[in-house]
């Protein structure tokens, strides 16, 4: 693959990535299974700064339901590449306010 065919893809997936903040998450475990769902990476900032996908990722998806006593997660930014995943996490959380 050329340079420039790799440049090109680059900015693609840049400009199909979709950024979405959740605020207090109370169902972590249906949350977590939705993220499990998806097709594509769900990237997750890390407190080091490294980007994790957080789809089977168990480790990070305890470690965001540690930091609060209740198990829920007040505030949550994640990265999507994929616009079925987009609507599904959007889907989600027009549920969980009903």
């Amino acid at each position: 693959m050329a340079r420039n065919e790799v440049q090109s893809e680059m900015i693609q997936m840049k400009k199909e990535m979709t950024c979405l903040t959740f605020f207090d998450i109370k169902d972590a475990s249906c949350f977590f299974n939705r993220i499990n769902d998806c097709v594509a990476p769900v990237m997750l900032r890390m407190p080091n700064g490294e980007a994790k996908d957080l789809r089977f990722n168990f480790l990070a998806q305890n470690f965001l339901t540690w930091m609060d006593p209740s198990g829920s997660i007040p505030k949550l930014k994640l990265q999507c590449n994929s616009p079925q995943d987009v609507e599904q996490l959007v889907q989600f959380m027009l549920e969980a306010r009903s």
